[in-house]
C-alpha cells in the first residue's frame, strides 16, 4: 500500500457501508496490473444482487 484515505481511517466501516462515497479506500502498486479474469462493473452488480 501506498497511501490510505484518512476519511476511511477514522470510520473503516465506511468501506462496506458506502464503498464508493468516501472516494478512494487505498492506493497500491502492484506488480501485474493484468485485469484478465476481473469482473466489469455490470457483472460486478450482477453479483452483488446475489448476495
Amino acid at each position: 500500500m501506498i497511501e490510505g484515505n484518512a476519511a476511511l481511517a477514522s470510520a473503516p466501516e465506511t468501506v462496506n457501508a458506502d464503498p464508493e462515497g468516501e472516494g478512494w479506500f487505498a492506493k497500491i502498486r502492484v506488480s501485474d496490473a493484468s485485469t484478465d479474469g476481473l469482473m466489469d462493473r455490470a457483472a460486478y452488480d450482477a453479483f452483488l444482487a446475489t448476495l
